[in-house]
């Protein structure tokens, strides 16, 4: 009798997390109380509300992210003799795709919005290649490059 009860409070806690659970997950966060109030704040994504506080200036609520001023190149080894670069980013205007593989035989890539939208798909037998993206809005992308008889390999690039 005490395991299914167990299991039914276990379940209406789960259920309840996941009704009322944040769409992300933070990377850090905390709460400051004092005799004046309370301020929380966490770190993982962007989503917030900036609302004037009078001559104080002003308060921005939500979840935040942090923002990165250097650029950075994402290297993932395929395997032991291929190598997969993706850079800089952030980009302003070419991101840089390159595979150090000697015979290339066909690569895609995928950029999405964060939204879903698929806003370019090209197949190429290249093994550099360069992606024009300033006509694209500043924002955050998913790039997803495709080599065959491999699973997708995903990156967030954000675009400046």
């Amino acid at each position: 009798m005490y395991f299914k009860i167990l299991l039914s409070v276990s379940i209406i806690i789960s259920c309840t997390n996941i009704l009322y659970a944040q769409l992300s997950i933070p990377s850090a966060g905390l709460t400051i109380s004092n005799s004046y109030g309370n301020i929380s704040y966490t770190v993982g994504q962007v989503d917030y509300i900036t609302t004037p506080i009078g001559n104080l200036g002003t308060l921005s609520e939500g979840v935040q992210q942090v923002y990165n001023a250097l650029p950075f190149t994402y290297i993932v080894n395929i395997d032991r003799s291929t190598t997969l670069s993706v850079w800089p980013n952030p980009v302003i205007d070419n991101l840089n795709i390159k595979i150090n593989r000697g015979a290339v035989s066909g690569i895609s890539y995928q950029l999405m919005s964060m939204n879903g939208q698929l806003i370019e798909n090209k197949k190429t037998f290249s093994s550099e290649i360069k992606v024009d993206t300033h006509n694209y809005a500043v924002g955050t992308y998913i790039l997803s490059v495709i080599l065959p008889n491999q699973a997708p390999i995903q990156f967030k690039i954000i675009k400046q």
